[in-house]
């Protein structure tokens, strides 16, 4: 039985032989978790045709409810945004402008406009978060006071997703074995377009869900499609494995693993494609800025691969080792730097680029399937405290790599001090409930 997660709504440690009890009996229940994989489709032009100017429709049905939503801005913030009291205004109005598209595709532009605002406005109480906070140092200077930032309108553009559930999409196995997509288009329904899978992907064919988003990259046209996984039970552990995120040393652990040197060859690659970028740009020829085009996203898969292989070494550790893992809570991370204004340019590169939290995401998700659990930890005072005798000053660490205990002389790398830190079950709180992770 697939049960959403009611722990998820209260800041309660997940754990599924707890959900369903009373007085006598204890009632087990499965819980699954969603992990996307992507397919890709082998579609000829004339299909791919088809599928780009049916992602133009979406993408123009899109942009007419944002329009209404950005003029009525109040009403559906109030609202929460929410897609179905949307739907009731002006579905009919989106119908007659765009009587192309299905009833069903217009419910679907609804759901993506209102999930985009939302996730906006989440993002912008982080950002005025940082705001505010400069705007505190900027009283105390004297200096004019930065705005704090508003809603803006939300854009789609014409290659944006496409989202498909079951009405508008299917996959099957042909007669000789070969597996093909059935897609709603612009021009009515495609079926018999092949589709790609891995071995991996055939293996869990029986457990993808019909529904998912359609995705045009670097020329090529992907299904994103979601599949269940069962979530095992909880393993109880009494000892916990830090893991300080940092600037210099991406990930470091408790019992003194430096992970960035165990991936120092792809920290290697990404250095490579910077000073090549650099070069190009320099450049500035017809030729290298193709080139430049080729490259733009090889920085970001090197670094997601990093951060894949990291999470993986984390929790295969805490599988043996039969522990759990408590790591960093970095939602704040651009804040909490503001004081170490002078670190040198390639640190401040790596701490303002690096995916802190798609690191999170993955120790996360990679932790709810094998059963470890995963906790958060406030990082305030992890970095100037001393992990021998407690004490706290700012003056323990006088480098970014060197601490030393002005109480008791405890002399260590400061990265390896802060995991010890963290690895003490204080003040923590279980992040394996957080609902869905993408691989």
């Amino acid at each position: 039985m697939t049960l959403n997660n009611p722990y998820r709504l209260f800041n309660i440690p997940f754990n599924p032989c707890e959900i369903c009890q009373d007085n006598t009996n204890k009632i087990e229940r499965d819980f699954f978790m969603d992990i996307t994989t992507k397919c890709r489709l082998l579609a000829n032009p004339k299909i791919a045709y088809n599928l780009n100017k049916t992602m133009i429709l979406y993408s123009q049905i899109c942009n007419f409810i944002s329009d209404y939503v950005f003029n009525n801005l109040e009403k559906c913030e109030k609202q929460n945004f929410n897609y179905k009291k949307l739907q009731n205004k002006i579905y009919n109005k989106t119908r007659k402008n765009f009587p192309m598209a299905s009833s069903q595709i217009i419910i679907r532009a609804f759901a993506d406009v209102c999930t985009s605002y939302k996730s906006q406005k989440s993002n912008l109480e982080n950002k005025n978060y940082k705001i505010e906070k400069q705007n505190e140092w900027l009283l105390k200077q004297n200096k004019e006071l930065k705005p704090l930032k508003t809603i803006s309108k939300c854009e789609f553009k014409k290659t944006s997703a496409v989202s498909y559930d079951t009405r508008l999409l299917s996959i099957k196995i042909d007669k000789l074995g070969f597996y093909i997509a059935s897609i709603w288009t612009i021009n009515g329904r495609i079926k018999k377009i092949p589709l790609h899978l891995s071995e991996k992907q055939k293996r869990l064919f029986k457990k993808l869900k019909m529904q998912g988003k359609l995705v045009y990259r670097n020329k090529k046209f992907l299904l994103n499609l979601p599949y269940e996984v069962k979530v095992p039970k909880m393993k109880k552990v009494k000892e916990y494995i830090g893991v300080d995120m940092g600037q210099v040393n991406v990930a470091v652990d408790s019992d003194g693993v430096f992970y960035e040197e165990r991936v120092k060859n792809l920290f290697n690659k990404i250095e490579k494609v910077r000073k090549l970028k650099r070069r190009l740009q320099e450049c500035g020829t017809k030729s290298a800025k193709k080139h430049l085009k080729k490259l733009n996203n090889a920085e970001r898969i090197i670094k997601k691969e990093i951060n894949h292989i990291i999470s993986r070494m984390l929790i295969n550790k805490a599988k043996g080792t039969s522990k759990g893992i408590i790591i960093e809570d970095l939602k704040r991370i651009m804040e909490e730097t503001v004081a170490f204004k002078n670190f040198n340019k390639s640190i401040k590169e790596k701490l303002y680029k690096w995916a802190f939290a798609e690191l999170g995401g993955f120790i996360n998700y990679k932790g709810l399937m094998e059963g470890i659990e995963v906790c958060k930890k406030n990082a305030r005072n992890t970095s100037i405290k001393c992990n021998e005798c407690g004490h706290i000053d700012k003056g323990n660490r006088n480098s970014q790599s060197n601490f030393k205990c002005l109480k008791c002389g405890h002399i260590a790398n400061a990265d390896l001090n802060a995991a010890r830190n963290i690895s003490e079950p204080i003040e923590i709180k279980s992040t394996n409930y957080e609902g869905k992770r993408k691989n």
